[in-house]
């Protein structure tokens, strides 16, 4: 049975989607699913679980609301992160002087607290220019990415060779106190061949429905379209649409969609819990330590991980047509089948409408694997909803009522 649906615009503060039973790919990687838990659905998960990532959820609206109104004073905080030992989120400052500031907007006393750092946000994003400035110029070879770790407080440098040369390069740009370097091992896009939605060349997964202007579209990763814009793509034996467009060189989101050829293809049900789909982070806020799951059709489970970098910048090295991915998430949440496209979400109860629903964070693309500091790291990555909406040139999107 269809849930009732209607449609809204990026004007809302709160947009809402729907995600589809359709694409998965299977490309026949192994990875470890050790760092992510499989659902079958909302009820499968242990209660005291549920109450977990739904007690987060409340604390992260309040950790946000409250950072927002310390800026909107002109006061500003370094770094969040979510600390599940502690239950609470982390907000990192420089000095006595800033948490005393920082204190008269805290109204919830006990819902996080305050960590102090050596570095601020402001010298992290200068040396994150420096990394995008030097990878593009290709001033120290090897060097493919980087991202800034929130919780050890430093910038993460992505290489391809574990030589130590490149350090003593980097410091020359960075403090080697907040520098650390990763050996990539591997970058996978998770497309190959799919039985769900699929043209003649493979498949993928649908994330959410959507309108470019009049067009009915369904958005789904970016080289999912690869191989032909035009592609006629079906569902089992039905043709549902071609692929309109995708987003490719450098950008920051991975993601495009096919031009459905009726309404009746549009449905707002996640597919494999039957849950609500009932909103979209268009602020794009979202916190290391955050909960997510990801809507996995070819694995038929809903995958929970914990997001574990945000604001990441990989070069795909021209693969599916991608230069410089930007924006973009990490998260444990790793599928061991390849469900390109799918929806990343976060679960939130909702009071007014007494009821537990999934809020859209964004478009799964493909895994990354690297080394840093002895540690092999299988991690998914994902382009943010926010991205994705604008990249793509969205006017509104599908939602349950």
């Amino acid at each position: 049975m269809k849930r009732k649906k209607t449609i809204i615009g990026l004007v809302m503060s709160v947009c809402l989607l729907l995600n589809i039973p359709f694409v998965s790919a299977n490309d026949g990687s192994n990875y470890s699913l050790k760092s992510a838990t499989e659902y079958a659905s909302l009820d499968s998960i242990p209660k005291v679980q549920l109450e977990k990532v739904l007690n987060q959820a409340e604390k992260s609206e309040l950790v946000n609301s409250f950072v927002n109104e310390a800026k909107s004073n002109g006061v500003s905080v370094e770094g969040i992160y979510f600390d599940e030992n502690k239950g609470k989120y982390v907000v990192q400052v420089l000095d006595e002087n800033q948490i005393e500031q920082l204190s008269k907007f805290n109204k919830n006393q006990g819902d996080f607290e305050f960590e102090k750092v050596k570095n601020s946000m402001a010298m992290l994003e200068s040396y994150i220019t420096r990394l995008e400035s030097l990878q593009k110029e290709k001033e120290i070879q090897g060097l493919r990415g980087h991202w800034i770790d929130v919780q050890t407080n430093s910038v993460v440098a992505l290489v391809e060779e574990d030589d130590p040369s490149t350090k003593s390069k980097l410091v020359k740009y960075i403090n080697e106190d907040a520098l650390q370097v990763a050996k990539l091992i591997s970058i996978d896009f998770n497309v190959k061949s799919g039985d769900k939605i699929a043209d003649s060349t493979g498949g993928c997964t649908a994330a959410f429905h959507g309108k470019k202007g009049s067009q009915d579209v369904l958005i789904t990763a970016g080289h999912c379209g690869y191989n032909g814009i035009g592609n006629s793509w079906k569902f089992g034996t039905t043709t549902i649409g071609t692929f309109g467009a995708k987003t490719s060189g450098n950008t920051n989101a991975d993601a495009g969609y096919i031009n459905l050829s009726s309404s009746s293809y549009v449905e707002v049900t996640e597919k494999a819990t039957g849950g609500v789909i009932g909103g979209a982070n268009d602020a794009g806020n979202e916190s290391v330590g955050d909960y997510i799951y990801v809507s996995a059709p070819y694995t038929g489970y809903i995958l929970q991980g914990i997001v574990q970098a945000t604001n990441v910048s990989i070069d795909a090295g021209g693969q599916y047509g991608f230069n410089t991915l930007s924006g973009l998430r990490l998260t444990t949440a790793v599928n061991s089948s390849g469900d390109s496209g799918a929806p990343v979400m976060k679960l939130r109860f909702n009071a007014e409408k007494d009821r537990a629903e999934y809020i859209l964070q964004g478009v799964n693309n493909g895994n990354i694997s690297y080394s840093l500091n002895g540690t092999v790291s299988n991690l998914e990555w994902y382009s943010a909803y926010k991205n994705v909406y604008n990249s793509l040139g969205l006017s509104s999107i599908y939602v349950a009522a």
